[in-house]
């Protein structure tokens, strides 16, 4: 009896010792990824992308640490050169590029061997071409997630100059609220351009800087300089709901309005019949790159396309088919794992649609 109760406390204690290594090897096998978020907290946008992205992090089991960049170029690029020379146990690092330094931020991170994704497209084509694409110049450039950001531009603008024939008005002045000079508004105002028709005329671009207090600010001055605008373009939620707030104060509501981001604040004004038009969907980019960093952490490596993900177009039209976005949505309702190719076998390619996540939410 002695020797059967002693076998069975061995017994015990080995299957509890080798749940404990079990245990011990998944944390291990945990990731560490740092997102450096571009801009400072209170942002609306980027801290609903940050706000999914943590959500994707706990459905993966990653450990995933978010420093804020500051809004600048200079300070992103201090962030990545202090991390280049930490020891943090970073196994990827997530981050948009920005113009002018990106390429001194690619050196460094493949000189520190940091495995690196990186966000949207802000830097112009023939710096971007420079780099040849993900794995090949910089053999740690793992992968990038960029929406296509002139289809963007386009979108809204065919949205606002369709609202604006509807009521009756049959020649569409339009001034743009772009945001600066980087890449990203280059490319939203080139949609702008090429979605142009006949008998719709651009008064002026107007640069930002990507503030929303500047816009409402300028907004009365340009109605004096251009009184014929009909339709306020702006290149952000934020600008075009700053736009609508002075348009208000000036008691001129018929000028149609919308922008690009597909926030819940713009959602809920489409709803109230405030902004025309919204273009969205882009807050999904670091979710989307997390997963892939999964991905390659279990030996997923997809031939890269460079192809930008598309925007959706919210109006009046469809604006209830995205109720989910306009109170507080629960990111944690959505199963980040069914977006994985190493989790479901049966993909043979990544679907990162807004639609299945607005159905899970």
């Amino acid at each position: 009896m002695h020797n059967l109760k002693t076998a069975r406390a061995f017994t015990t204690s080995f299957y509890l010792m080798i749940l404990l290594l079990l245990f011990t090897a998944n944390e291990v096998k945990a990731l560490n990824i740092t997102l450096i978020n571009p801009d400072k907290p209170g942002r609306p946008f980027w801290d609903l992308c940050t706000e999914i992205a943590q959500a994707a992090a706990e459905d993966l089991q990653i450990n995933l640490e978010v420093i804020y960049g500051g809004g600048d170029r200079f300070s992103n690029q201090d962030v990545i050169q202090h991390l280049s020379l930490t020891d943090k146990n970073i196994d990827y690092l997530i981050f948009l590029p920005r113009e002018g330094n990106a390429l001194q931020s690619f050196t460094t991170l493949e000189k520190a061997k940091i495995p690196f994704i990186t966000l949207e497209r802000a830097i112009e084509a023939n710096e971007f071409s420079a780099f040849g694409h993900p794995k090949k110049r910089f053999k740690y450039w793992i992968d990038d997630v960029h929406y296509d950001d002139s289809q963007a531009g386009k979108l809204l603008t065919k949205a606002l100059i369709n609202k604006s024939r509807s009521q009756g008005i049959k020649h569409q002045y339009i001034t743009a609220l772009n945001g600066d000079h980087s890449a990203i508004s280059s490319k939203r105002e080139q949609g702008l351009r090429l979605a142009l028709e006949k008998n719709t005329s651009l008064n002026q671009i107007i640069y930002t800087m990507w503030h929303p207090v500047k816009a409402e600010q300028q907004t009365p001055y340009i109605l004096k300089r251009y009184p014929n605008t009909n339709i306020f373009w702006a290149a952000s939620d934020e600008l075009a709901l700053a736009a609508y707030a002075a348009l208000i104060k000036s008691k001129n509501q018929q000028v149609v309005t919308g922008g690009i981001g597909g926030t819940p604040s713009a959602i809920n004004s489409i709803k109230k019949g405030q902004l025309t038009a919204t273009v969205g969907g882009h807050y999904m980019q670091v979710a989307w790159a997390l997963i892939k960093a999964y991905d390659h952490s279990k030996g997923i490596n997809n031939h890269y396309i460079d192809q930008g993900i598309p925007f959706n177009l919210v109006t009046g039209e469809n604006v209830q088919d995205y109720n989910a976005l306009t109170a507080k949505p629960n990111w944690r309702n959505v199963d980040f794992t069914d977006y994985s190719l190493f989790l479901n076998p049966k993909l043979d390619q990544y679907n990162f649609s807004l639609e299945s996540i607005i159905k899970a939410l």
